[in-house]
């Protein structure tokens, strides 16, 4: 029986990803990793530089290596809590808590003053399809989502269905109590978004508020 291995399609590099969420994840782990090392010197240099700066140094260089394009990830959730792990593996090296000190890791996310990678990733997913759903219906993402939601009547394989972007939105709008199952879920959001008096709650605001705990605009790093 093929493997995930075995589908070779899957590290297929289109626009700078690969076209697996699992593989690309892997991928951009690899190239912050490479891009945290080449300014090993200034995270070295804790007396000289500011945290503040450091963290901004981190955001422009390695953090947006480790999340670019992230808002067309969809992946399970477990490859998520690793990504916020290796995240905070990061940080703990950025602010210089290696082995043995230690730090918790809502100290550390509010040292860091920053939340969990995971929810700003969401909060860009759903961004990235606000964006979509404005777009005219001729655009090719636009037809791409109607022929998924389109076409509910066709069987399913039998087993635990793969993780993708359409699944991972469908499982977080039903989340907040949403419903997007079909072709006319999808319309029905895609109007409210445009409409100026209706107003439609979405995951990502739940997002803001979850980050916010951690972010204190008043620090003032040392």
């Amino acid at each position: 029986m093929p493997t995930r291995k075995d589908e070779k399609w899957l590290n297929v590099r289109k626009l700078g990803s690969l076209v697996g969420d699992s593989e690309d994840i892997t991928r951009q782990k690899i190239l912050s990793t490479i891009a945290l090392k080449k300014l090993q010197s200034i995270w070295m240099r804790k007396n000289q530089i500011l945290t503040k700066m450091r963290l901004r140094l981190y955001d422009a260089f390695v953090r947006s290596v480790l999340t670019y394009n992230a808002g067309t990830w969809g992946t399970s959730k477990k490859n998520m809590e690793q990504l916020d792990s290796f995240h905070r593996g990061q940080l703990r090296k950025l602010l210089g808590y290696s082995w043995p000190k230690k730090i918790s890791n809502d100290k550390l996310y509010r040292l860091a003053n920053c939340g969990p990678i995971s929810l700003n990733i969401l909060e860009t997913r759903w961004r990235l399809f606000e964006h979509i759903l404005r777009m005219k219906k001729e655009t090719p993402c636009n037809m791409a989502m109607e022929e998924f939601f389109g076409h509910t009547e066709y069987s399913k394989y039998r087993g635990r269905p793969r993780d993708c972007l359409p699944g991972i939105l469908t499982k977080e709008y039903v989340m907040i109590g949403g419903r997007l199952m079909d072709a006319d879920d999808l319309d029905e959001i895609g109007k409210r978004m445009y409409s100026k008096v209706s107003q439609i709650r979405l995951p990502s605001d739940n997002c803001k508020k979850n980050i916010f705990k951690w972010k204190n605009p008043d620090i003032r790093h040392k």
